[in-house]
């Protein structure tokens, strides 16, 4: 694939949450696909863009204690690559994130099952874990149409920019391909007249107060309404 200069602001801007396991691979991934693309990170949030699209990508933590900066980094994005390590399998913290991911009303998710070359590319393996992993998304309520799933050895740059030579009974695209076909959210206008979605990043206590310090990713609140919080209910 060729990378195309950073030149065209016309193009549609998706953002996309790596999330996962913690030690699932995902700096690596993220690393070996910035580096393909010819992007240079700065921050957690790294701009990089094809032909056709500009990405921004966001690192979301995988370890447990950082759970509000997971949700921080996926309420800003359009979709997400869940990575699931081949040799360690589907993960309480991975299925934490996926459920978290479905509150947060993405429903683009790109199974990427890493680390391909620990268990000797076996295709068994994959179709073991892309099978877990959906169905444990469906059962969340996203819709299978809109999951993919890509085995990946991203040390080599197995089946990121291409397909790779070492899995050659995997005949989908790339991973970069999966990511080109993604749209962008919906339009401000559009994220009004949704569902009331409120992430609370914090919470502070004044006396008998208390104040809820957040973003509203959709909808709209009025003085006197009734919410609900989740996962509590």
């Amino acid at each position: 694939m060729t990378v195309a200069p950073a030149t065209t602001a016309r193009k549609p801007v998706v953002k996309i949450v790596f999330a996962g396991h913690v030690d699932h691979g995902k700096s690596t991934l993220l690393g070996r696909l910035l580096t393909d693309l010819g992007a240079l990170p700065e921050s957690t949030q790294v701009q990089a863009e094809t032909a056709t699209r500009r990405f921004v990508f966001i690192d979301a933590p995988g370890h447990h204690e950082f759970i509000k900066n997971m949700v921080t980094g996926a309420a800003q994005a359009d979709a997400a690559v869940l990575l699931v390590d081949a040799k360690d399998g589907l993960q309480a913290e991975t299925q934490r994130h996926a459920f978290l991911l479905g509150i947060l009303g993405i429903r683009d998710v790109i199974v990427a099952v890493t680390k391909m070359d620990l268990v000797g590319y076996d295709q068994a393996r994959f179709d073991d874990l892309a099978g877990q992993v959906t169905a444990h998304l469906v059962s969340l309520g996203f819709d299978a149409g809109r999951i993919k799933a890509i085995p990946v050895a991203a040390r080599d740059g197995e089946n990121i920019l291409t397909r790779g030579a070492a899995m050659p009974w995997y005949s989908g695209p790339a991973l970069i391909q999966h990511l080109d076909v993604l749209i962008p959210g919906t339009a401000a206008a559009d994220a009004a007249a949704a569902p009331l979605r409120f992430i609370v990043q914090g919470v502070y206590k004044f006396d008998e107060r208390r104040i809820l310090a957040g973003r509203i990713l959709s909808g709209s609140l009025a003085v006197g309404d009734e919410i609900q919080f989740s996962p509590g209910n």
